[in-house]
């Protein structure tokens, strides 16, 4: 094999990296087989001790940044949590106003009033609500997986764009 016939294949093998970022490796190899063949060693020879194109091209997509085209098993799972925790929050927070407050989704779980009042005076009403800091949490959970969802793809993105 000579060095067109390797770098041909080797571009074929890394076409999941983005163009310039090929193009760095594609150099990279044609210069280290240009200085073994200043130094002597014929070309084929030269491209033998590169070693197999398959075996460089899994080296590199392995420690390369992500393409942009796959959004990787850690971004599919946290899109599904943050989408499955915002239908929850919603439901909690929607399904009341239908239901009438009724069953495990209740705005108010724990509410009084009192009544104090007499016949020859004026008449007070207590109305008490316990604060949910379960909805509270689970409202802050929503917010804070999808800002870290997002925080997760922009980093994801700028990383593929050095």
């Amino acid at each position: 094999m000579n060095q067109e016939q390797f770098l041909r294949a080797l571009k074929r093998a890394l076409r999941a990296l983005k163009a310039p970022e090929r193009q760095r490796y594609l150099d990279s190899y044609r210069e280290l087989i240009a200085d073994m063949m200043e130094n002597g060693i014929p070309e084929e020879e030269a491209v033998r001790r590169q070693g197999d194109v398959q075996d460089i091209a899994r080296e590199i997509l392995n420690g390369a940044a992500p393409s942009g085209k796959r959004m990787g098993v850690l971004g599919i799972l946290l899109l599904i949590v943050s989408i499955l925790l915002t239908v929850f929050s919603l439901m909690n927070l929607l399904l009341p106003l239908f239901l009438g407050g009724m069953g495990f989704f209740q705005v108010y779980p724990a509410n009084s009033i009192g009544i104090i009042g007499g016949a020859d005076g004026p008449t007070a009403i207590f109305v008490t609500t316990q604060f949910d800091i379960g909805n509270l949490l689970l409202y802050l959970l929503t917010v804070v997986m999808w800002i870290g969802t997002i925080a997760y793809f922009v980093h994801r993105r700028r990383k593929s764009q050095k």
